[in-house]
C-alpha cells in the first residue's frame, strides 16, 4: 500500500496537524470576510430583478432603502454590511448621460454583473446593444433569461437557444441561465455559477452568507474541498497532511460563516478532531482496499487512484456534519454528528468504489473488443 493510506491512522499525528493548520485556515477566511461584494443588476424595468433577488436573499429590492447620493434611475441597495446590490435599468430606460454613469459605476465597482433578458418580450435591439456595451467591460458577467414562468415550457429551450446565439456574437463563452424568481426555477444553478465566479475573487462567502437557502452554497464548498484534496492526491507524489487538514478546517469555518456563526481556531480543531477520532476513516479505506484487491492485482496503478477515496471521503463527512451542526443552530449532539459523519463517509466511499468498478468494467470491455 502507499504511505498515504495510513495518514489518518495516527490519531496523535492527525491532531497535531489540525492544531498546526487551524490559525492559517481561520485567518484565510477572516481575510475574505473583510471584503465587500457589489452585484450589479443590468436590464430593463419589469425584468424580474426584484423577484429574483427575493428568491436569492429572501428580500425584495423594494423592501430595502436605496443608498442616497447616486441617481434617481440607478439605485444602490445595502442588503447587509457586506453586500451591495446596484439596480441599473437598460439603456432604453435611461438617457445617454445616465447610461454612461452606469457603465462607469459597473467598471469601477461591480464584482459581478447579472444581465437580464426578460422572456417577454425577449432580446430586442436596444437590449442587445446594451449587452454589447456591457460585454466590452472587463467584468464578470452572467446573462439571465428571466421570468421563464411566463412562457410555455416547450417555448423556453427555443428562446434560450436563440438568445444565447445572439449574446455569443458579442461575448464568446457567455453563459445564459433560464430562471424564474417567482417559481424558484434554476435558482440553485444560478447560485452555483455565482459561487464559482466569486470563489476566484475571494468573495463567495459574502454571497453565501446573504443567501436565503444556505444548502447550495454549503454543497458547493463541500464538493470543491473534496475535489481539491482529490487533486492533491492525483498530482502529488505524496499526500500533504497539513494541507489536507487546512482545507478541511477552512471548510468548517466557511460553513459556520454561511450560517452566521463566529468560530475560533480552537473551535475548528475541537469540531474536526472529535469526528475523526473514531478510527472510522482508516477502517473505511482498509475495507475499500480489500474489496477492490482482485482488480488492483490485475491493474496495479489503480491503487494510487484509490488513495483519493480516503481523504476526500473524510472531507465529505466533515462537511456534511458541519452543515448539520450549524444549520441546527449548534444543537446537534456529538452522537448525532458522529452518525451523520459515518453515514456520509460511507456514502462517499461507496460512490468511489462503484465509479472505479464501472471504470474497470469499461476498460475490460474495450480490451475484449
Amino acid at each position: 500500500m502507499y504511505n498515504e493510506m495510513a495518514i489518518f491512522d495516527d490519531a496523535e499525528k492527525l491532531k497535531k496537524s489540525y492544531e498546526k493548520s487551524a490559525e492559517s485556515a481561520n485567518e484565510k477566511i477572516e481575510q475574505e470576510l473583510k471584503n465587500k461584494l457589489v452585484i450589479s443588476l443590468y436590464g430593463p424595468v419589469n425584468a424580474g430583478k426584484s423577484t429574483l433577488i427575493n428568491a436569492l436573499f429572501g428580500k425584495k429590492l423594494s423592501e430595502v432603502s436605496p443608498i442616497p447620493g447616486f441617481t434617481k434611475e440607478i439605485k444602490i441597495f445595502k442588503f447587509n454590511n457586506d453586500v451591495l446590490i446596484a439596480d441599473t435599468p437598460g439603456i432604453r430606460d435611461i438617457d445617454a448621460s445616465i447610461a454612461a454613469k452606469a457603465e462607469e459605476f459597473i467598471q469601477n465597482d461591480a464584482d459581478l454583473i447579472l444581465f437580464f433578458v426578460p422572456s417577454i418580450p425577449g432580446l430586442d435591439e436596444p437590449l442587445l446593444m446594451s449587452f454589447k456595451k456591457i460585454a466590452k467591460l472587463k467584468k464578470e458577467l452572467l446573462s439571465l433569461l428571466s421570468m421563464i414562468d411566463t412562457k410555455d415550457e416547450d417555448e423556453v429551450p427555443i428562446l434560450e437557444k436563440h438568445t444565447l446565439e445572439q449574446l455569443l456574437k458579442y461575448k464568446p463563452g457567455i453563459k445564459l441561465i433560464a430562471v424564474s424568481g417567482k417559481k424558484k426555477i434554476n435558482i440553485d444553478i444560478l447560485q452555483n455559477e455565482i459561487m464559482t465566479i466569486l470563489d476566484e475573487k475571494g468573495k463567495s462567502i459574502l454571497f453565501a452568507k446573504a443567501n436565503k437557502d444556505k444548502w447550495p452554497a454549503v454543497q458547493h464548498y463541500i464538493l470543491r474541498s473534496c475535489g481539491e484534496i482529490a487533486g492533491m492526491t492525483i498530482w502529488g507524489n505524496e499526500l500533504d497532511l497539513d494541507r489536507v487538514t487546512e482545507v478541511q478546517l477552512e471548510l468548517v469555518k466557511k460553513i459556520a460563516c454561511v450560517y452566521n456563526f463566529e468560530v475560533t481556531p480552537g473551535d475548528l480543531v475541537h469540531f474536526v478532531t472529535d469526528l475523526c477520532s473514531r478510527d472510522l476513516t482508516f477502517k473505511l479505506y482498509a475495507g475499500t482496499h480489500k474489496l477492490l484487491t482482485p482488480y488492483i492485482k490485475k491493474i496495479p496503478f489503480i491503487e494510487k487512484g484509490l488513495t483519493i477515496a480516503l481523504p476526500a471521503a473524510v472531507t465529505y463527512g466533515i462537511g456534511s456534519a458541519a452543515n448539520a451542526y450549524y444549520a441546527s443552530g449548534m444543537k446537534k449532539t456529538a452522537d448525532e454528528l458522529d452518525q451523520i459523519f459515518r453515514q456520509h463517509v460511507m456514502e462517499y466511499g461507496q460512490q468511489d468504489i462503484e465509479k472505479v468498478k464501472n471504470w474497470i468494467k469499461e476498460k475490460i470491455m474495450e480490451f475484449i473488443k
